[in-house]
């Protein structure tokens, strides 16, 4: 069971990297999947850039799932999703290659902690 976690994490972790990361360098594109829109924002802007960053928290979750436990039933599933979306919110962020976009994140990593 734990490795079937472990595969189905890694699997949409890629999915959601390469969904969320390359449309967004290239082109003000609606992303296939999981869907985020970087429409007319204006990445030199902070308020543009905050926008961003929270459809790509919206999305990362969308695509790892709850860490609630009453959702997931489980404590492993919930660390596993939580994993997940941190995987692949880092590597989104990173893709995007936008100095303001990583501060965010970074500043948010830090308040979870």
């Amino acid at each position: 069971m734990k490795t079937l976690n472990t595969v189905r994490h890694t699997l949409l972790s890629a999915a959601a990297i390469a969904a969320l990361a390359f449309p967004l360098l290239g082109s003000a594109s609606v992303l296939d999947a999981p869907k985020a829109s970087v429409g007319s924002l204006d990445l030199s802007d902070t308020s543009d850039q905050q926008e961003l960053y929270e459809r790509l928290q919206d999305q990362s979750r969308k695509v790892c799932g709850s860490t609630n436990l009453h959702i997931t039933g489980s404590v492993e599933r919930s660390a596993g999703n939580e994993a997940c979306y941190q995987e692949t919110l880092g590597v989104a962020v990173e893709r995007v290659n936008n100095a303001g976009i990583q501060e965010l994140h970074q500043r948010q990593s830090s308040a979870d902690s």
